[in-house]
């Protein structure tokens, strides 16, 4: 009774819109009311009958919760409702994508039924499908996807190391890498409207999403909202101190956007945001930092804030010219590149001390000396003298380097 009226409206609303004409025209060549009710006025009421029973999806699974909530003695509702008293919120979280589930499936259903019963929408709908697509395409370069497989492979190498000693479900497996990709969406879509301006002025950066009008900056702020909040979520349902510990990462993650304005080590604490993602899934799984994962994310961090130290290299007049802060632009190109050899010696040696503490197999040696070389390669790529090669040693070997520690890592656990 709550939404029929709603439904009830709106399919009169749609019966209304038909054009009288259509009707006339249909009488005149001889078509019978019945004919009329079922070529003309079905097909006009169906598109509105359907668009209410979508949108009154909401609000029938928001009775159904407060029902059950005040009324009931089991369901969803109860049962979040009980969580909250009882200070479970992993519970909580279950109810809610339980029920935002009971949501999605109810609208694809309707929407399945309106593509089956109302054919001549079809073309339209697979027109915006098509653009829902592109748009999706647009978020996913605008926060660099690809580059994920820059740190991912380190993460996930932490969780070979810790299932050697704490078994990994799939469960947790899963909420782990939500986690992962909501935390580093959030950072890049809050970064992405953070640095806006600096990026519109920069002829480098100048063709990036916001600067170009692809994606507007609210856009941008509202996809780093939702990304936040899946992140969020995400850590709830690994455990409470997942949750609890969630919010200081998300503020470190998007306080990295702002430190290019006072401090030339932008590129330390970019390397420790991201180097945070092994000591998460330390967490995650045991609930505290053990030593490996430790070592990994010291590994991790040295790793990106030599490689950035290197990219920043490309910026420096317009860093200088900006009043922003970086060491290429504080320091000058030579110091820099010492300053990131310096930081990929401490990443190569943390991880090549993971053979001494843990159990792995020779096999990882042989790998970590293909990873050391792989560093020597980016660093004579970029030379003081000719800094066109740095795209090459930042794209292309940087991810084969996290790629060949993560293939190390699993190689070296089940091979011993």
């Amino acid at each position: 009774m709550v939404v029929f009226f709603q439904i009830l409206v709106a399919t009169k609303e749609g019966v209304s819109g038909l054009d009288r004409k259509y009707v006339d025209s249909m009488r005149s060549i001889g078509a019978s009311e019945r004919d009329i009710i079922r070529e003309a006025v079905i097909p006009a009421a169906l598109p509105s009958c359907f668009t209410a029973l979508r949108i009154v999806t909401g609000t029938s699974i928001s009775v159904l919760f407060f029902a059950e909530t005040f009324a009931g003695s089991s369901g969803l509702g109860y049962m979040i409702m009980n969580a909250w008293n009882w200070g479970q919120y992993v519970q909580i979280y279950v109810g809610i994508v339980a029920m935002s589930f009971l949501g999605i499936s109810l609208y694809g259903f309707f929407t399945f039924l309106e593509r089956r019963s109302c054919r001549w929408m079809v073309q339209e709908e697979e027109e915006g499908a098509g653009r829902l697509w592109e748009k999706m395409v647009t978020y996913a370069q605008m926060i660099k996807l690809s580059h994920s497989v820059f740190a991912l492979p380190f993460g996930l190498a932490a969780l070979v190391v810790l299932n050697a000693d704490y078994p990994i479900s799939a469960e947790t497996l899963l909420w782990i890498i939500v986690a992962i990709i909501g935390a580093r969406s959030a950072a890049m879509g809050f970064n992405r409207v953070i640095d806006a301006r600096y990026d519109g002025r920069n002829p480098r950066t100048a063709k990036r999403h916001i600067p170009s009008g692809a994606i507007s900056a609210r856009e941008a702020t509202l996809f780093g909202i939702f990304s936040a909040v899946v992140f969020v979520g995400a850590a709830a349902m690994l455990s409470f101190t997942c949750f609890i510990l969630s919010f200081p990462v998300l503020a470190v993650l998007i306080g990295y956007s702002y430190t290019k304005r006072f401090t030339a080590a932008s590129h330390l604490v970019l390397g420790l945001s991201i180097g945070l993602m092994p000591l998460g899934a330390s967490v995650a799984v045991t609930g505290t930092i053990t030593l490996a994962p430790a070592v990994l994310s010291l590994a991790l961090s040295t790793y990106i804030a030599g490689f950035d130290i290197l990219y920043a290299c490309q910026d420096i007049e317009f860093d200088l010219r900006e009043g922003l802060r970086s060491i290429p632009s504080r320091l000058g190109v030579v110091p820099a590149l010492l300053i990131s050899i310096g930081l990929h010696v401490i990443s190569i040696a943390s991880l090549t001390s993971l053979y001494w503490l843990l159990p792995l197999s020779i096999v990882y040696l042989i790998c970590m000396a293909v990873v050391a070389g792989l560093f020597v390669i980016e660093h004579l790529l970029v030379r003081p003298s000719d800094l066109s090669h740095i795209n090459v040693a930042f794209f292309d070997v940087n991810s084969v380097i996290s790629v060949m520690v993560f293939v190390s890592v699993a190689l070296g656990a089940f091979l011993i």
